[in-house]
């Protein structure tokens, strides 16, 4: 199945998850925002690239 069956769906970006989360800033430090790719190989021996979402916020 996987991403080309459903061409339609967005996940949000690492900055739009934290910004929905609504954190007040003078008590949550963000260490990490970021989207990394990985190679990763399916069940059927089919390649892809996956993204990673992080989104690190450490309380103050």
């Amino acid at each position: 199945m996987g991403r080309a069956a459903h061409p339609h769906v967005r996940f949000p970006s690492p900055q739009e998850t934290l910004a929905g989360l609504d954190l007040a800033a003078d008590r949550w430090h963000t260490e990490r925002l970021d989207a990394p790719r990985r190679a990763a190989t399916g069940p059927d021996g089919q390649a892809a690239t996956l993204v990673d979402h992080l989104v690190l916020v450490r309380r103050r």
